[in-house]
Parts: C-alpha cells; structure tokens; sequence
C-alpha cells in the first residue's frame, strides 16, 4: 500500500523505505509506482530483501522516470542481475535525472563494470557504490 501511495505522491521528494521487507511484491508495486511518480527525487530501499527478479520490476520503472536522483538499494539480494538491470534502464532512459547508485554490499561482474563505463559516457556525473568486483580479492598462486 505504501509504494502503492508513492505513485499518485506529488508532495515527498525524498523517502526513506529501508527495512521495511518488501521482497519481490513490493519491488513489484514500487517499479509500477517510479513509473507514475514525477517529484521523487531520492529513494532508499536498502535492506529489504529485494531479489534480482524484484530488481528488474524497479528497473522496469526507473526506465520511465525522470526525477529520481539517488537510488539507494544496497544491501539486498539483487545480486549483480538486478544492478545490471537497474544500470541497463537507466542507460535506456535518455531522459534520466540519477546521479547515484548506491548497491553497497553487493558485488558486481566485470559486465557490470563495462555498462558502468558504458553509461557515465552518457551521464558522466554518475556515481555508482558497490560491494566490489566478483573475483577481484583471488590470491594468485606464486611459482616456487
């Protein structure tokens, strides 16, 4: 019901939704909600065991927004899919105010890494955070 609210909102433009578990149906709910949604310019839903299916529902809206300045989503499930997606739509939408990205906690592809470099061509005042790159701490076996 409360991302449900945000759709319609004309009034908030920062909101702070951490914690709350919405998992994957109210991922679903505020995708549907940043499509609508045209005065939102900050958002955090961190910790709220958001899965990468969930993800890609936030991202489906995001690809229509054009106010939200910082996303804050970090420390959820959405693994590197769900920050692909949520970079993929951001780069889709030409019309998109994000200057930051916050997916602390998770640990992203080199792919990602690539649509990042990709994407601050176009938006070149973006800021992504994240947990770091997956495979970046190996330890190399040293020849005796």
């Amino acid at each position: 019901m409360l991302a449900n609210g945000l759709g319609g909102n004309i009034f908030l433009r920062s909101v702070d939704l951490s914690f709350n578990g919405f998992g994957k149906e109210g991922a679903v709910a505020l995708g549907q909600a940043l499509r609508e949604n045209e005065v939102l310019e900050e958002l955090n839903v961190s910790n709220n065991r958001i899965p990468p299916e969930g993800a890609i529902h936030l991202a489906l809206g995001l690809k229509h927004n054009k106010t939200i300045r910082i996303l804050q989503i970090g420390k959820n499930p959405i693994q590197n899919a769900g920050c692909y997606g949520i970079l993929q739509s951001m780069q889709e939408n030409p019309d998109s105010a994000i200057e930051a990205l916050d997916f602390s906690d998770i640990t992203v592809s080199q792919d990602f890494e690539d649509l990042y470099a990709a994407t601050k061509e176009v938006f070149p005042a973006l800021a992504v955070n994240h947990g770091g790159k997956i495979g970046a701490f190996t330890k190399h076996k040293t020849e005796k």
